[in-house]
């Protein structure tokens, strides 16, 4: 029977897909001396498919894994308020009617609290703002340059203003 017989063998006999293709020489030169067993057999066929065939199964493939490795948005203290307004932090400190309000400000860790991760300074091309995050007991892993976002309440302390954060997320 054809498909018992070694691999070698039937290169020989002529019984292998059209020979020059990458793919087909590559599942040759795969078993070379051996016989296959069924599943091998099965493995075989779908290994040695023209290219042709295998690009739409590959689109496939790919799609599914990126699908799949959605990030999970790393998040601190009780996350973001959806219902928070994003302002710029130059209109934080330009804009006195939002102390007291609860906002979301979006930028990069420009540098933070090394002891326990309890504050630390965002930048978002505007100017940079203090956050602190110890007044709702929550800290942040060492962060320097990642993008987060802050949802907080606008607050004065010693005549500067600051953002006491209730959430923050990386993205």
């Amino acid at each position: 029977m054809l498909m018992e017989q070694p691999l070698k063998a039937r290169i020989g006999q002529g019984h292998l897909a059209p020979s020059g293709n990458p793919v087909y020489l590559l599942c040759v030169i795969w078993r070379l001396t051996e016989t296959l067993n069924p599943l091998e057999i099965n493995l075989m066929k779908l290994l040695c498919l023209p290219a042709k065939a295998l690009l739409p199964l590959a689109l496939i493939m790919i799609t599914l894994l990126l699908g799949a490795c959605d990030k999970k948005k790393e998040q601190f203290g009780a996350g973001i308020d959806p219902a928070a307004p994003l302002v710029a932090v130059q209109d934080i400190l330009l804009q006195p009617q939002l102390v007291g309000q609860k906002v979301t400000v979006q930028g990069t860790v420009y540098t933070q609290c090394s002891s326990n991760g309890c504050w630390f300074v965002l930048q978002d091309g505007t100017a940079q703002l203090y956050i602190d995050l110890s007044t709702n007991n929550f800290e942040l892993p060492p962060m320097p340059g990642r993008q987060v976002k802050v949802t907080g309440t606008v607050t004065a302390s010693q005549k500067n203003l600051l953002i006491v954060a209730q959430g923050v997320e990386a993205i």
